[in-house]
């Protein structure tokens, strides 16, 4: 499993990140104690999901597909949105993740370095995960500063 210091300085805060800016895509938002359970639970199931796929040595890739399903069923029943926004917010913020992901690994390209030295390291893995998430952050601040959603982008009522 990873660090447990992964689990509470990335997972967590990716967490709150992914729920937060994909409802706020919407229009939408969680309260604060909702949010913080539902991001609590989904990061132990990141934790919990990465541990078992690095103990029976199965290469990533197959438990985004896990973490999706999981983070979709707890955004309906543990906060409480029907699901046409739980997909939705969900896979918004799956899709800049990804794309976030697919930047990176340019960058790790470019200077060398693979994805098992950056997990290895606590830290690396932290921020290499946190510049994953770059576009998640962005489309955060766009939605804060702009109020860009997607009631406001499509002109939907």
């Amino acid at each position: 499993m990873d660090d447990i210091r992964v689990l509470l300085f990335f997972y967590f805060g990716e967490a709150v990140l992914l729920f937060y800016t994909g409802l706020a895509m919407f229009e939408l938002k969680l309260s604060i104690p909702r949010l913080l359970c539902t991001a609590g639970l989904y990061s132990l199931c990141i934790w919990f999901v990465r541990g078992l796929y690095a103990m029976y040595n199965i290469p990533l890739g197959t438990h985004t597909l896990i973490l999706v399903v999981l983070s979709i069923l707890l955004m309906k029943f543990i906060g409480k949105v029907n699901w046409i926004f739980s997909v939705g917010a969900v896979l918004t913020g799956f899709s800049l993740i990804l794309i976030g992901n697919w930047f990176i690994n340019l960058i790790i390209q470019q200077i060398n370095l693979t994805w098992e030295h950056i997990l290895s390291s606590v830290w690396l893995h932290i921020l290499f995960g946190y510049l994953e998430d770059t576009f998640l952050i962005l489309l955060l601040i766009l939605n804060k500063i702009f109020g860009l959603s997607y009631i406001k982008l499509f002109e939907l009522e």
